[in-house]
Protein backbone atom coordinates (compact mmCIF):
# COMPACT_ATOMS: atom_id res chain seq x y z
CA UNK A 1 0.00 0.00 0.00
CA UNK A 2 2.84 2.53 1.15
CA UNK A 3 4.53 2.16 -2.56
CA UNK A 4 0.54 2.83 -4.36
CA UNK A 5 0.60 5.94 -2.08
CA UNK A 6 3.89 7.31 -2.61
CA UNK A 7 3.29 6.87 -6.80
CA UNK A 8 -0.46 8.02 -6.23
CA UNK A 9 1.23 11.45 -4.72
CA UNK A 10 3.88 11.77 -6.82
CA UNK A 11 1.47 11.83 -9.68
CA UNK A 12 -0.26 14.88 -8.70
CA UNK A 13 1.57 17.78 -10.53
CA UNK A 14 3.39 20.15 -8.33
CA UNK A 15 2.66 22.99 -9.74
CA UNK A 16 -0.54 22.59 -8.86
CA UNK A 17 0.02 22.44 -5.07
CA UNK A 18 1.69 25.52 -5.39
CA UNK A 19 -1.07 27.29 -7.23
CA UNK A 20 -3.31 25.87 -4.43
CA UNK A 21 -1.08 27.77 -1.69
CA UNK A 22 -1.06 30.69 -3.46
CA UNK A 23 -4.91 30.95 -3.13
CA UNK A 24 -4.76 29.90 0.38
CA UNK A 25 -2.37 32.25 0.79
CA UNK A 26 -4.66 34.93 -0.62
CA UNK A 27 -7.72 34.04 0.50
CA UNK A 28 -6.81 33.93 4.40
CA UNK A 29 -5.15 37.12 4.27
CA UNK A 30 -8.33 38.70 3.24
CA UNK A 31 -10.23 36.58 5.88
CA UNK A 32 -7.99 37.78 8.05
CA UNK A 33 -8.15 41.33 7.77
CA UNK A 34 -11.87 40.67 7.74
CA UNK A 35 -12.25 38.56 11.34
CA UNK A 36 -9.59 41.31 12.50
CA UNK A 37 -10.29 42.44 16.20
CA UNK A 38 -9.32 41.76 20.14
CA UNK A 39 -9.27 38.33 20.14
CA UNK A 40 -6.49 35.52 19.81
CA UNK A 41 -5.35 34.13 17.18
CA UNK A 42 -7.01 30.96 17.86
CA UNK A 43 -10.41 32.82 17.60
CA UNK A 44 -9.43 34.35 14.50
CA UNK A 45 -8.70 31.10 12.90
CA UNK A 46 -11.77 29.10 14.07
CA UNK A 47 -13.50 32.58 12.69
CA UNK A 48 -12.10 31.64 9.55
CA UNK A 49 -12.42 27.46 9.52
CA UNK A 50 -16.63 28.27 9.95
CA UNK A 51 -16.72 30.97 7.40
CA UNK A 52 -19.65 29.70 4.52
CA UNK A 53 -17.11 31.24 1.66
CA UNK A 54 -14.15 29.39 3.20
CA UNK A 55 -16.27 26.09 3.78
CA UNK A 56 -18.17 25.89 0.58
CA UNK A 57 -15.25 27.66 -1.62
CA UNK A 58 -11.95 27.73 -0.84
CA UNK A 59 -11.75 24.63 0.12
CA UNK A 60 -13.77 23.53 -3.45
CA UNK A 61 -10.31 24.72 -4.80
CA UNK A 62 -8.55 22.21 -3.20
CA UNK A 63 -10.53 19.39 -4.50
CA UNK A 64 -10.99 20.49 -7.74
CA UNK A 65 -7.24 21.07 -8.10
CA UNK A 66 -5.55 18.06 -6.16
CA UNK A 67 -8.61 15.12 -5.43
CA UNK A 68 -11.03 15.04 -8.51
CA UNK A 69 -8.90 13.64 -11.30
CA UNK A 70 -7.08 11.53 -8.39
CA UNK A 71 -8.39 8.63 -9.59
CA UNK A 72 -6.85 9.28 -13.28
CA UNK A 73 -3.74 9.81 -11.71
CA UNK A 74 -0.72 7.39 -10.74
CA UNK A 75 -0.93 3.96 -10.92
CA UNK A 76 -4.05 2.08 -11.68
CA UNK A 77 -6.68 0.76 -9.67
CA UNK A 78 -6.36 -3.47 -10.84
CA UNK A 79 -9.59 -4.65 -11.77
CA UNK A 80 -12.12 -5.76 -8.93
CA UNK A 81 -9.25 -6.15 -6.42
CA UNK A 82 -10.56 -5.02 -2.90
CA UNK A 83 -6.57 -4.38 -2.10
CA UNK A 84 -6.20 -1.44 -4.47
CA UNK A 85 -9.46 0.09 -4.27
CA UNK A 86 -8.93 0.49 -0.34
CA UNK A 87 -5.41 1.83 -0.71
CA UNK A 88 -7.41 4.28 -2.94
CA UNK A 89 -9.29 5.63 -0.45
CA UNK A 90 -6.38 5.66 2.08
CA UNK A 91 -4.64 7.68 -1.06
CA UNK A 92 -7.74 10.51 -0.86
CA UNK A 93 -7.76 10.74 2.51
CA UNK A 94 -4.30 11.61 2.68
CA UNK A 95 -4.56 14.40 0.16
CA UNK A 96 -7.42 15.81 2.08
CA UNK A 97 -5.51 15.87 5.30
CA UNK A 98 -2.60 18.13 3.24
CA UNK A 99 -4.86 20.23 1.96
CA UNK A 100 -6.58 20.56 5.06
CA UNK A 101 -3.09 21.04 7.35
CA UNK A 102 -2.22 23.70 4.53
CA UNK A 103 -5.13 25.85 4.65
CA UNK A 104 -4.83 25.52 8.31
CA UNK A 105 -0.86 26.32 8.53
CA UNK A 106 -1.93 29.51 6.14
CA UNK A 107 -4.45 30.37 8.36
CA UNK A 108 -2.59 30.40 11.12
CA UNK A 109 0.19 32.55 9.87
CA UNK A 110 -1.44 34.83 7.87
CA UNK A 111 -3.60 35.61 11.10
CA UNK A 112 -0.52 36.20 13.37
CA UNK A 113 0.98 38.96 11.11
CA UNK A 114 -2.54 40.29 11.99
CA UNK A 115 -2.89 40.38 15.84
CA UNK A 116 -0.40 40.31 18.50
CA UNK A 117 -2.55 38.16 21.28
CA UNK A 118 -0.76 35.22 20.67
CA UNK A 119 -2.37 31.61 21.61
CA UNK A 120 -4.20 32.96 24.28
CA UNK A 121 -7.00 29.95 24.82
CA UNK A 122 -9.81 31.90 26.25
CA UNK A 123 -12.88 33.37 24.74
CA UNK A 124 -13.14 37.26 25.19
CA UNK A 125 -17.23 37.57 25.51
CA UNK A 126 -19.31 34.47 26.06
CA UNK A 127 -20.82 32.38 23.72
CA UNK A 128 -22.57 28.78 22.38
CA UNK A 129 -19.31 27.48 22.41
CA UNK A 130 -18.21 28.69 25.93
CA UNK A 131 -21.30 27.59 27.11
CA UNK A 132 -20.64 24.07 26.19
CA UNK A 133 -17.67 24.20 27.69
CA UNK A 134 -15.33 24.06 24.03
CA UNK A 135 -12.35 26.23 24.01
CA UNK A 136 -10.88 28.21 21.04
CA UNK A 137 -8.48 25.58 20.98
CA UNK A 138 -10.93 23.20 21.15
CA UNK A 139 -13.35 24.99 18.68
CA UNK A 140 -9.78 24.78 15.68
CA UNK A 141 -9.50 21.38 16.47
CA UNK A 142 -13.59 20.42 16.21
CA UNK A 143 -13.82 22.68 12.81
CA UNK A 144 -10.94 20.85 11.81
CA UNK A 145 -12.54 17.43 12.04
CA UNK A 146 -15.75 17.93 10.23
CA UNK A 147 -14.14 19.81 7.57
CA UNK A 148 -11.96 16.70 6.97
CA UNK A 149 -14.73 14.99 7.12
CA UNK A 150 -16.76 17.46 4.46
CA UNK A 151 -13.12 17.09 1.95
CA UNK A 152 -13.11 13.61 1.96
CA UNK A 153 -16.60 13.30 1.28
CA UNK A 154 -16.83 15.72 -1.31
CA UNK A 155 -13.95 13.85 -2.58
CA UNK A 156 -15.31 10.81 -2.98
CA UNK A 157 -18.28 12.13 -4.80
CA UNK A 158 -16.09 14.00 -7.22
CA UNK A 159 -14.64 10.29 -7.76
CA UNK A 160 -18.10 8.57 -8.50
CA UNK A 161 -18.99 11.41 -10.81
CA UNK A 162 -16.12 11.31 -12.84
CA UNK A 163 -16.43 7.24 -12.73
CA UNK A 164 -20.15 7.74 -14.14
CA UNK A 165 -20.04 9.86 -16.26
CA UNK A 166 -16.47 8.87 -17.88
CA UNK A 167 -15.68 12.52 -17.71
CA UNK A 168 -13.26 14.71 -15.35
CA UNK A 169 -16.03 17.01 -16.67
CA UNK A 170 -18.65 15.72 -14.84
CA UNK A 171 -16.54 15.15 -11.93
CA UNK A 172 -15.80 18.62 -11.56
CA UNK A 173 -19.56 20.07 -12.56
CA UNK A 174 -20.85 17.70 -10.07
CA UNK A 175 -19.22 17.94 -6.69
CA UNK A 176 -19.22 22.30 -7.27
CA UNK A 177 -22.72 21.77 -7.88
CA UNK A 178 -23.41 20.18 -5.07
CA UNK A 179 -21.34 22.77 -2.92
CA UNK A 180 -23.11 25.83 -4.71
CA UNK A 181 -26.37 23.81 -3.80
CA UNK A 182 -25.28 23.19 -0.39
CA UNK A 183 -24.34 26.89 -0.24
CA UNK A 184 -27.63 28.33 -1.23
CA UNK A 185 -30.26 25.61 -0.43
CA UNK A 186 -32.61 27.38 1.99
CA UNK A 187 -32.19 30.79 -0.23
CA UNK A 188 -33.50 28.32 -3.02
CA UNK A 189 -36.32 26.69 -1.80
CA UNK A 190 -37.05 29.81 0.52
CA UNK A 191 -37.36 27.38 3.22
CA UNK A 192 -37.45 29.77 6.85
CA UNK A 193 -36.25 27.26 9.63
CA UNK A 194 -33.03 25.29 9.05
CA UNK A 195 -33.70 21.84 9.00
CA UNK A 196 -30.36 20.06 10.04
CA UNK A 197 -29.98 18.38 6.68
CA UNK A 198 -27.09 20.50 4.92
CA UNK A 199 -23.14 19.50 5.20
CA UNK A 200 -22.36 23.36 6.04
CA UNK A 201 -25.17 22.67 8.77
CA UNK A 202 -22.85 20.01 9.69
CA UNK A 203 -19.59 21.46 8.82
CA UNK A 204 -20.07 24.69 10.88
CA UNK A 205 -19.52 24.38 14.30
CA UNK A 206 -22.19 27.01 15.15
CA UNK A 207 -26.11 27.67 14.13
CA UNK A 208 -26.44 27.66 10.51
CA UNK A 209 -29.56 30.16 9.83
CA UNK A 210 -31.56 29.82 6.89
CA UNK A 211 -34.13 32.60 5.63
CA UNK A 212 -34.95 34.16 8.69
CA UNK A 213 -32.61 35.81 11.15
CA UNK A 214 -31.02 33.94 14.33
CA UNK A 215 -33.50 33.65 17.48
CA UNK A 216 -32.53 33.81 20.86
CA UNK A 217 -33.42 30.08 21.25
CA UNK A 218 -31.63 28.73 17.48
CA UNK A 219 -29.29 26.07 18.62
CA UNK A 220 -27.12 24.11 16.20
CA UNK A 221 -28.02 20.13 15.84
CA UNK A 222 -25.57 17.95 18.42
CA UNK A 223 -21.92 17.39 17.18
CA UNK A 224 -22.42 13.70 17.56
CA UNK A 225 -25.09 13.79 15.27
CA UNK A 226 -23.00 16.01 12.72
CA UNK A 227 -19.89 12.95 13.35
CA UNK A 228 -23.06 10.37 12.22
CA UNK A 229 -24.46 12.21 9.13
CA UNK A 230 -20.29 12.04 7.78
CA UNK A 231 -19.27 8.94 8.68
CA UNK A 232 -23.13 7.58 7.12
CA UNK A 233 -22.43 9.95 4.22
CA UNK A 234 -19.16 8.21 3.56
CA UNK A 235 -19.68 4.99 4.29
CA UNK A 236 -22.44 5.30 1.43
CA UNK A 237 -20.38 6.66 -0.98
CA UNK A 238 -17.55 4.84 -0.57
CA UNK A 239 -19.42 1.89 -1.19
CA UNK A 240 -21.45 2.84 -3.94
CA UNK A 241 -17.76 4.70 -5.75
CA UNK A 242 -16.02 1.02 -4.46
CA UNK A 243 -18.58 -1.08 -6.54
CA UNK A 244 -18.42 1.16 -9.63
CA UNK A 245 -14.44 0.77 -9.56
CA UNK A 246 -15.15 -3.12 -8.67
CA UNK A 247 -17.47 -3.65 -11.90
CA UNK A 248 -15.82 -0.80 -13.73
CA UNK A 249 -15.22 -2.55 -17.67
CA UNK A 250 -12.23 -1.46 -19.67
CA UNK A 251 -12.63 0.52 -22.21
CA UNK A 252 -10.65 2.25 -25.51
CA UNK A 253 -7.80 4.46 -23.67
CA UNK A 254 -8.56 8.33 -23.95
CA UNK A 255 -6.30 11.40 -23.97
CA UNK A 256 -5.43 11.60 -20.09
CA UNK A 257 -6.91 14.96 -19.07
CA UNK A 258 -10.61 13.70 -20.29
CA UNK A 259 -10.58 10.27 -18.89
CA UNK A 260 -11.57 9.25 -15.18
CA UNK A 261 -10.38 5.76 -15.07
Amino acid sequence: MKGYLAEKLKAIPVWRWILLEILFLCTTALLADYYYGNGSLLIHVADILNDPITICYYFLMGILLINVDFVERGPALRQGEMHSIASYFVGLAVTCLIILAMFLSTAFLMTALKTGNGFRNVWMTANALSQQGISPLGAVGLSALFLFLRIFALSILATLFCIWGKHLLFGMIGVAGITILDRFFYEIFNIQSPLGITPLEHTRIVFTEAMRPILPGDARVSYVSSILYWVIGIAVLALLTGWLLSRRKSRQAAPREERCI
